[in-house]
């Protein structure tokens, strides 16, 4: 069906046909996870599974490093039978059920009929863009090629396997995109944009489509890590502790970020676990620093919120909160970014504003720590010789990994190290403490790719992991959101609004095209180009003979007017210069100063009316003394 799940296509076939037919019945259980593993038992055609000791001496051989009985077996053999599965005769031979059958097999045709319709959609849109394609049939390869790569080492990436850094090579979604099409950039680039705005923006049925890939590949990761999740039942996941780093906070405080709704769902489901939830000051203090640095992006990027295009919009600026006001501008009609910022940030009371600010967005959940790690003195305090140079070591390697990211060359410096430092000091401090746990248990060694750990910190960021492995820190203590919700999902913590996987995963190829084209946008912007809607790869080839031209000669020159008018003909429309927009911004600005001040004289007068009043009761308390 895909090559984005398993190289043994028999295993494959079976766990896709386990997961559609489970979610057709909507079966919600949590022990749901290891009935899909027997399931796949049963549908697997090699296995040749006739009864129930025979399943359950290819589990006990499988899974010998878990602690499980056969009783389990049992009961999944029970449930899976009265789901109406498969059906169980008087000696314990085991087969599937006729409708089950049918339902498998009619469910796979439907879903590569879904993947094939997904594939021409995009190709449709392409070929829109590029037309006198010469060789479709490879077209649609490449874009099947780059669905399946970008579904698997997504899926690969949000659940922390190490195969997801593979995503990071984006010259890999290039060469899969452009395979056999010659030197034909634009045709490459085309392939790529369109797969990102049907990810970004898809129908009922190719959201579905991507939806199924990605859920069964995520099925398949953790049946093959841990089909029991020993580690997520009430009694275990309640005693867990998870401090939130700043990407997770950021969603969670904002309204209208896209992974705001199912980050703060996660926190709930997390917090009525009764698992513990720490915020560290570090953490707050990324997050004033972050509305800072949006206060700046904003006197750029404002024109781009009125004059701009949502791929740019969301993929270029990489500002959560620039990205919320964009999105509340259009969902809800928010009339100035002034406004909305001064919700979070305040120049003025700096920091701690700021961090006031989180405590009231998180006011509505229990078990939150804010400001404080859950430790009093741990390695990172620590005066030994050992640990300081370990700490060193790691920051330095930290470091140069923050350099080596896009935004870093337009920090400050000193904002860099503050990074390295904060990603150095919550990953010692956290593998410190699950040490220490450890040695308390009796040093007992727990599965720490199944989050079999107490403590771990929920992020998006995993860049200090292999700068921790060059150290011989083998420990993985940092988990996403993502297999997060994954993981509680199986395990039946989600009974209902399951958490929406095409959101959680990153649109590398929006971000790809967003990235190549960002210079010529920034241009583009101080010509007073209107390209609002307009598509990215298409502005760029159109335009790039005449942006040099318009940005050097003379407003008004007959050059000048040349290239408008060419511009003009191929369909685009000027509005006012970039300029224009500052004077707005100074504008609004102005406003919200004479709205404070006016604020202040209300205030003002309020007080000094409350102080006449007082200053006439007085009076007239005088006066009637004086009568008696």
């Amino acid at each position: 069906m895909s090559d984005a799940f398993n190289e043994d296509k028999d295993l494959e076939a079976a766990m896709i046909k386990a997961c559609l037919l489970f979610d057709a019945v909507k079966v919600q259980k949590r022990e749901m996870l290891f009935h899909k593993k027997i399931l796949v038992y049963i549908l697997d055609p090699r296995k040749k599974t006739g009864s129930v000791d025979e399943i359950y001496q290819l589990v006990s051989k499988e899974l010998s490093g878990f602690s499980f009985n056969r009783d389990l077996v049992n009961n999944a053999m029970n449930a899976l039978r009265t789901d109406g599965f498969v059906d169980v005769d008087a000696n314990g031979n085991v087969s599937l059920t006729e409708k089950t059958q049918v339902k498998s097999d009619q469910y796979i045709s439907q879903q590569k009929s879904l993947i094939d319709k997904l594939v021409d959609d995009v190709f449709l849109d392409v070929k829109q863009q590029v037309p006198n394609i010469k060789n479709e049939l490879q077209v649609k390869q490449n874009i099947k090629d780059c669905i399946d790569y970008y579904i698997r080492v997504s899926c690969y990436k949000t659940l922390g396997v190490d195969e997801g850094k593979n995503l990071d090579e984006i010259a890999r979604l290039q060469t899969k995109a452009g395979y056999h099409l010659g030197d034909n950039k634009r045709l490459k680039e085309q392939i790529l944009l369109s797969i990102g705005n049907v990810i970004a923006h898809p129908t009922e049925k190719q959201h579905t489509t991507l939806d199924t890939m990605a859920r069964s590949l995520i099925t398949l990761q953790l049946l093959a890590s841990d089909p029991l999740l020993a580690n997520f039942k009430h009694s275990v996941i309640g005693r867990k502790v998870f401090i939130l780093d700043t990407d997770f906070v950021l969603y969670l405080i904002t309204d209208n970020g896209e992974r705001s709704i199912q980050y703060k769902r996660l926190l709930k489901v997390l917090t009525n676990c009764n698992c513990k939830i720490y915020i560290p000051e570090e953490v707050l203090i990324e997050i004033f620093d972050h509305a800072e640095a949006a206060t700046k992006k904003y006197n750029f990027v404002g024109s781009f919120i009125e004059n701009g295009n949502e791929q740019w919009v969301e993929n270029g600026i990489k500002n959560i909160f620039v990205e919320a006001y964009y999105k509340s501008k259009n969902a809800n009609g928010e009339k100035s970014w002034h406004v909305f910022i001064r919700n979070y940030y305040d120049k003025g009371r700096g920091c701690n504003y700021t961090i006031d600010v989180v405590k009231e967005c998180l006011s509505g959940y229990k078990n939150i720590s804010i400001g404080r790690m859950p430790y009093d003195n741990d390695i990172y305090n620590s005066n030994d010789e050992e640990d300081i140079s370990l700490r060193n070591q790691l920051f330095e390697k930290a470091l140069e990994a923050t350099h080596n990211t896009e935004k870093a060359e337009r920090r400050y410096e000193n904002k860099n190290e503050t990074i390295a430092r904060t990603d150095t000091k919550l990953y010692l401090s956290v593998r410190d403490l699950n040490i220490k746990e450890r040695k308390r248990d009796g040093g007992k060694d727990e599965r720490a790719d199944l989050l079999g750990y107490k403590y771990y910190v929920i992020t998006n960021t995993f860049r200090i992991y292999p700068c921790a492995e060059a150290l011989n820190l083998k420990e993985k203590v940092f988990c996403t959101p993502m297999a997060m919700m994954a993981y509680m999902v199986e395990a039946g913590f989600y009974d209902k609004n399951k958490p929406d996987v095409l959101s959680l995963f990153e649109n590398t190829f929006l971000a790809y095209i967003a990235n190549e084209s960002w210079r010529d946008t920034e241009n583009l912007l101080k010509t007073g180009i209107d390209f609002k809607g307009k598509n990215i790869v298409r502005l760029r080839y159109d335009l790039q003979d005449n942006i040099q031209h318009l940005l050097t000669a003379v407003p008004g020159s007959d050059d000048y007017k040349t290239n408008v008018s060419e511009i003009k003909n191929k369909g685009y429309l000027f509005v006012e210069p970039i300029e224009y927009t500052y004077n707005l911004e100074k504008q609004n600005a102005d406003k919200d100063n004479r709205i404070a001040q006016l604020e202040a004289e209300i205030n003002r007068l309020k007080k000094e009316k409350g102080k006449e009043k007082y200053q006439n009761r007085l009076s007239n308390k005088t006066k009637k003394g004086k009568r008696k």
